[in-house]
């Protein structure tokens, strides 16, 4: 994984997420949210609304990224 999530909080009657994007310029980031809370609409019941948080600290860097990840884009020896 890129490492974008920091810190998930579930509750009984709620979800709490905070993730970053890769900077704050990113211009997939409204895509990616979109597609989070898409994603999460699957398993989540309809009385729970996640509280999706944007977080710049600690600021994302490629180090935080799984080995998988960093090989698919070769940067990082097979």
């Amino acid at each position: 994984a890129l490492g974008l999530v920091y810190r998930v909080e579930i509750a009984p009657d709620s979800l709490v997420i905070e993730m970053t994007m890769t900077s704050p310029a990113c211009p997939l980031g409204d895509m990616i949210l979109d597609d989070v809370h898409a994603a999460l609409a699957k398993f989540l019941p309809e009385t729970i609304e996640p509280d999706i948080r944007l977080v710049w600290e600690p600021p994302w860097n490629p180090s935080m990224m799984d080995a998988a990840a960093k090989q698919h884009f070769g940067w990082e020896p097979e």
